[in-house]
């Protein structure tokens, strides 16, 4: 039961850690950005953060954030791709939550059992 609340805890904290990201891209989506007449190499645009979720040995998850590649999608924050995660970072935390409620009530009936 402690490895369910464990493995829901970082899947709790790796969707926060999206939903920070996309809030992030988001609020910076017209910062920085160049005017229409700068190169194109020009290292003063805002470059989006990615978030890679991966597994992690014995269980759970871990997030990996990163800036965009050049060559993904195109340049700029992707605002449908946003709030996809934003949505998929909420329902996420939301199952999670459940699993943390369903160990917590496990371990309450096998507490009551032997007590």
């Amino acid at each position: 039961m402690d490895s369910a609340s464990s493995i829901a805890s970082s899947g709790m904290q790796a969707a926060a850690q999206r939903l920070n990201i996309a809030a992030y891209n988001i609020a910076n989506a017209t910062t920085d950005m160049p005017a229409a007449d700068t190169p194109a190499d020009s290292t003063n645009t805002f470059r989006p953060l990615r978030a890679d979720q991966t597994d992690t040995p014995g269980g759970g998850t871990a997030v990996t954030v990163r800036t965009a590649l050049p060559t993904e999608a195109f340049d700029g924050v992707d605002f449908a791709g946003e709030a996809i995660q934003v949505v998929a970072a909420r329902y996420t935390f939301a199952a999670n939550v459940a699993v943390m409620r369903s160990a917590a009530q496990m371990q309450k009936v096998l507490l009551d059992t032997f007590a």
